[in-house]
């Protein structure tokens, strides 16, 4: 569970994105993105989260009873931010990292293109060649059939052999 990751990694971009310009165009692209509308069951799991790392965050009980109105703004910021990450997320074929099943990632573009279960398109994962960082590379978005210019690009949120799956009525 990457969750505390995250948490962090949220926590550090808000802090610094008053003083430095990259982490407010990071921050900038994360609030840009859509929660879309998950489930009852996602937006509880995420706010129990944010309700351990709000707590944690502020220094424990004792903290939160000083100031109950604080906690809770944290906890709807944070509960936000993870159903951003949990909606918009692309995991990283890279075998060796956290914990060996790879990694996730954000991108604010591929991450608007809308799902079909008979997808225009396909991303991959290329490495990048100048690199020593196991992370480094890019998200690519390729065609997977001819498309009518207008025509939307779509990927498929299911795993790879969705399209392969008889549909029922």
């Amino acid at each position: 569970d990457d969750t505390n990751e995250m948490c962090r990694a949220f926590f550090m971009i808000r802090s610094q994105a008053a003083t430095k310009p990259v982490m407010k165009q990071a921050l900038a692209a994360f609030e840009g993105l859509s929660s879309g509308t998950p489930s009852g069951s996602a937006r509880q799991k995420c706010r129990a989260a944010a309700e351990k790392a709000a707590e944690a965050a502020m220094g424990g009980e004792e903290a939160i009873a000083g100031n109950p109105e604080k906690w809770k703004a944290e906890v709807t910021v944070l509960t936000d931010a993870l159903l951003r990450w949990e909606m918009n997320r692309f995991r990283l074929p890279i075998q060796g990292v956290a914990g060996g099943d790879g990694a996730h990632a954000l991108y604010s573009l591929v991450s608007r293109l809308n799902h079909a279960c008979c997808p225009t398109a396909a991303i991959s994962w290329e490495p990048s060649e100048d690199s020593e960082d196991a992370l480094g590379g890019r998200c690519v978005v390729r065609a997977t059939r001819d498309v009518e210019p207008g025509e939307a690009l779509c990927l498929s949120y299911g795993p790879p052999e969705l399209s392969g799956w008889t549909m029922g009525k």
